[in-house]
């Protein structure tokens, strides 16, 4: 990097980290994962070529999900995060957690 940083002439990029479907793979994908399901084309093709690449034994495992609907939708991603974001957090004893935060503190 610091090779490049010294010949380039700006504006010009010295360092670019990889795609963002290959880092997934690279840190959420393992030995134990059991299938990676894909539903964009192109996330597929990159993610077929990062495997093929660096993690064949992946390769049989890697699956193009064609629907219906969303990945987000067949796993409830969309609720999860909005639970997650929400700042009243249900107890199991019935009660609830009130989480705000303001400029000087997060009070619960």
């Amino acid at each position: 990097m610091e090779r490049r940083r010294v010949s380039a002439v700006p504006p010009a990029c010295v360092y670019h980290d990889i795609d963002p479907v290959e880092k997934a793979m690279r840190d959420c994908v393992g030995i134990n994962t059991r299938r990676v399901l894909v539903d964009d084309g192109e996330a597929y093709g990159v993610a077929r070529r990062y495997a093929g690449e660096n993690m064949p034994e992946m390769l049989p495992r890697l699956e193009r999900f064609h629907g219906p609907g969303s990945l987000f939708d067949l796993f409830g991603v969309e609720e999860d995060l909005r639970m997650a974001l929400d700042p009243i957090v249900p107890l199991r004893s019935g009660g609830h957690l009130v989480i705000e935060t303001t400029e000087a503190l997060t009070a619960v």
